[in-house]
């Protein structure tokens, strides 16, 4: 997935950093939170449901070129993604793992054009700096969870965690 995703990804980098002064991230958050909203009910509510089922190159793609937009302009990457990735049913390791080589990637490539845009300074360097050692433990709390959970469950929590991400896109959207 991540020969599809990562380029995708990339390019969508690109294009949130050309359109960083035309796209409101207020507009960005309500737009990403429906879509997250909808594709949840229509999960719900399919006749197929939850199942997994293949995913065209087409799809994966796009959500991926979404994501680094929504990334850059929103730091609200995460979506599309898990709506990518979802109805593929990986094993859970799979899906964290895509997840997290993919962020990993995106967000290291964010550092230029957030700094040729004067969006790093002294200030948010510090609290990435203090914030540090608490994104380790949330790693290793991460892993150790996903060898305990079973698969049911672990995709029971990515979508109450989408489900609340929707909500929460929305409300900081429409606010």
């Amino acid at each position: 997935m991540l020969w599809l995703l990562l380029p995708a990804g990339l390019a969508g980098i690109a294009a949130g950093y050309a359109l960083f002064d035309v796209l409101a991230p207020k507009t960005v958050s309500a737009v990403l939170g429906a879509m997250t909203l909808l594709f949840l009910a229509q999960r719900a509510w399919s006749r197929h449901g939850a199942s997994m089922r293949a995913v065209p190159k087409w799809f994966t793609v796009l959500m991926g070129g979404v994501s680094g937009v929504t990334s850059f302009v929103a730091h609200a990457g995460g979506p599309p993604i898990s709506i990518a990735l979802l109805p593929m049913g990986l094993a859970p390791a799979a899906f964290a793992g895509t997840t997290a080589v993919f962020f990993t990637v995106i967000n290291a490539s964010k550092w230029l054009p957030y700094a040729s845009l004067g969006l790093i300074d002294a200030t948010n360097m510090l609290s990435a700096a203090v914030l540090a050692p608490c994104a380790a433990l949330g790693v290793w709390l991460g892993v150790s969870l996903l060898r305990r959970m079973p698969a049911l469950w672990f995709y029971r929590l990515v979508s109450a965690g989408l489900l609340i991400t929707g909500i929460k896109l929305m409300w900081d959207g429409l606010r």
